[in-house]
């Protein structure tokens, strides 16, 4: 009985099993280097040259975008990024190490223009064009360090970085208010279909009895779309379907976004008529992590549903 649990103990934990045997490579990597052969490495030392090229090229860049995911909640999924990343060149792993290595002169040449758009973006602060040129130089980079190749076959895990970057401004500023409207108008709807009586006051304010329910620039769902935009892309990413997969996990966004945010806002509203304006409070700041969970699961269970298997 003891030697059935045992066995299958793996399976259960397959993701921390996952992240130690990584770890475990990782170090093992570097035991195993020969670093006197390392360090004459053409190769090695273009890894250096453009690492610390990319640094600093992009500086401002990193650093408002490690300000981003402290300071503003539309980018507080941004740590989980590179983790995703990580996982995605997991899975590709293999297929990565069977492409041969070959020589990336070639992509010098690449980093002249990335180098001269960088520096009118960085002077005009345009961020959406510094997010691009700095994709666009790790692609390049990884070209110059791999072979073109090489850096193809990754080249979407490597875009997916642009979900960490303060890419997303137009967007936030062009979507928000309707993204509200449509977030109060699912929250009605779903109020009422509980059993409360809410009364439509403005485009983003209902009233119930006794409390008032304001559907603010926070609370339009924005962040959660963004969020799980980025969420179905990485599934999308490591399940490597067909086409309809793809479109099917995609087409989930948005109507699952509005269902979720109006449900919470649904939800804030029933638990202020209960039990007053500082229950709804707490439970409006705790609540939105747990619309992030709830969307993160559906959105496996559907990749499920629609054959991934992995």
């Amino acid at each position: 009985m003891d030697q059935t649990i045992s066995a299958k103990e793996p399976e259960g934990a397959s993701f921390l099993d996952d992240a130690k045997s990584m770890l475990g490579q990782g170090f093992g990597y570097l035991k195993a280097v020969n670093w006197s052969v390392l360090l004459r490495t053409p190769a090695f030392w273009y890894g250096v040259g453009t690492f610390v090229g990319l640094i600093l090229m992009f500086s401002n860049l990193i650093v408002t975008t490690g300000q981003k995911w402290l300071n503003d909640d539309y980018y507080s999924h941004g740590w989980i990024v590179p983790l995703l990343l990580i996982w995605q060149l997991k899975v590709r792993y293999k297929d990565w190490e069977r492409i041969p290595i070959t020589e990336g002169y070639k992509s010098l040449w690449v980093f002249i223009p990335i180098a001269l758009l960088q520096f009118v973006a960085y002077t005009g602060e345009f961020w959406v064009v510094q997010c691009v040129m700095f994709v666009s130089a790790v692609l390049a980079a990884l070209w110059l360090i791999f072979g073109f190749k090489r850096a193809w076959f990754i080249a979407m895990p490597v875009c997916f970085l642009l979900f960490a970057l303060p890419i997303w401004g137009s967007l936030i500023d062009g979507y928000t208010n309707q993204l509200q409207i449509w977030s109060t108008t699912v929250a009605e709807k779903m109020l009422a279909l509980f059993g409360f009586s809410p009364w439509r006051l403005s485009p983003t304010d209902i009233q119930l009895n006794s409390y008032a329910l304001t559907v603010a620039v926070p609370c339009s769902g924005l962040k959660l779309m963004v969020a799980v935009s980025c969420f179905t892309t990485h599934f999308v990413l490591i399940a490597r379907k067909e086409f309809l997969f793809n479109l099917l996990m995609f087409m989930l966004i948005v109507p699952l976004c509005l269902t979720i945010n109006g449900l919470r806002i649904a939800l804030i509203g029933v638990v202020g008529e209960l039990r007053g304006h500082e229950a709804a409070a707490a439970f409006h700041d705790y609540s939105g992590y747990l619309t992030l969970l709830i969307c993160f699961f559906i959105l496996f269970k559907f990749a499920r549903i629609f054959g991934w298997k992995d």
